[in-house]
């Protein structure tokens, strides 16, 4: 029962902590992710077409902040609209039938997103050749920054949804039917983008990292070390809180896909950061001991929050929404069981080790609970101080 209590009290203190943030709604992003955002509309042999790309980002590769000063002025960047719009004619690259399509551009605009400014440049194209399919070739952004990733929303004529995908490095290319408004390969981006988002989202793998590191050896109610005595043990603890953590991440980021639930982005960001640091600190000195399944589900409807962000800035709807949302959560959880496969067989092998208790256990929680307690101050008023 006291365990119980201090998990309420402690998950308690977690609402009241997103409640103080959301009285201050500036957005962080979660992951300092990098997206363009890219909607092509087909209607009667016409294709409008929308780019967004993230003022931070077009910095890096153009010369748009003139006088040095970090801060990038309206000015500025109407001035560098010719570098930028030259820039995005030679990576991005419509066509049909090997015959390359020529987008007339309207003036640049801005636009706000969850993230922060964004440069727009809006589009049509009139060519009198058959569009069908349409080819696109997204090479923005991809030489500076190999996470950048190319967001698709596409709309043909008749279509009630539209359809989604994710372009890469390692797949830029991608065709599209507008005359049946049906893209290919979109859920299988979807997933392949799950795994990436997993993978490059450090705050969830550390808190997973985190459960996993006392499931072969923590230490015990004396103070002492106690290891598994079998795999299968071992296996038996990691499925319950794998499930935990997947069940719950699962039924919020489907809440917030859909757009029945919403919490502030900094309150979100900076609990998960708190997350992090007590799954970290319950390794060094345990205060939940036996709930640790308990802190898996309830820190993970968190984390559900944290995952919806990759998705909301997509506008899916309909069964778009579902496709998407499905493929991006299988890619999670398939990013998941590939660190829980890489992990637990080592750590079985080594858990009566001093290196592994000293070492993996409490060092490992130590550092994670340093990084995750930057997280939490960086997030939480807003600064910027951490490498990742």
């Amino acid at each position: 029962m006291p365990s119980i209590l201090r998990l309420l009290r402690y998950l308690a203190m977690a609402v009241l902590l997103m409640g103080a943030f959301a009285l201050e709604m500036a957005p962080v992003s979660a992951h300092s992710s990098s997206d363009g955002f890219l909607t092509l509309i087909s209607t009667n042999g016409r294709v409008d077409v929308r780019l967004d790309l993230a003022v931070r980002d077009l910095d890096v590769i153009l010369p748009i902040d003139a006088d040095g000063d970090g801060n990038i002025r309206w000015g500025e960047l109407r001035n560098a609209e010719g570098a930028l719009k030259g820039y995005v004619d030679s990576r991005l690259h419509l066509s049909a039938n090997g015959r390359k399509s020529t987008v007339v551009w309207q003036p640049l605009k801005l636009a706000r997103h969850s993230d922060g400014v964004y440069a727009v440049l809006i589009g049509v194209i009139t060519d009198d050749h058959n569009m069908d399919p349409l080819s696109i070739d997204y090479n923005l952004l991809f030489h500076a920054d190999r996470d950048h990733r190319g967001l698709l929303s596409l709309q043909g004529a008749g279509s009630l949804e539209p359809e989604s995908a994710v372009l890469s490095p390692s797949e830029p290319h991608f065709e599209w039917q507008p005359g049946t408004a049906k893209a290919t390969g979109g859920w299988t981006r979807m997933v392949v983008e799950g795994v990436h988002h997993i993978w490059t989202g450090y705050d969830h793998l550390l808190f997973l990292l985190a459960l996993l590191l006392p499931s072969v050896a923590g230490r015990n109610p004396a103070g002492g070390w106690s290891w598994a005595s079998n795999f299968r043990e071992v296996i038996g603890r990691v499925v319950r809180l794998v499930t935990a953590f997947t069940a719950a991440h699962s039924i919020t980021l489907a809440l917030a896909a859909f757009g029945w639930a919403r919490l502030p982005s900094r309150g979100v960001e900076s609990v998960i950061a708190l997350s992090v640091a007590a799954a970290a600190f319950n390794n060094v000195r345990p205060f939940f001991r036996h709930q640790a399944v308990m802190m898996a589900f309830g820190f993970g409807l968190i984390h559900g929050f944290g995952f919806a962000s990759a998705l909301s800035e997509l506008n899916l709807s309909g069964g778009g929404l579902l496709r998407g949302l499905v493929g991006f959560n299988c890619g999670v959880e398939l990013g998941q069981l590939t660190l829980v496969a890489l992990f637990l067989p080592l750590a079985y092998a080594i858990r009566r080790s001093w290196c592994y208790q000293r070492v993996a256990v409490m060092g490992g929680s130590i550092l994670i609970l340093g990084v995750a307690s930057g997280w939490l101050v960086e997030r939480s008023l807003d600064l910027k101080f951490m490498p990742f």
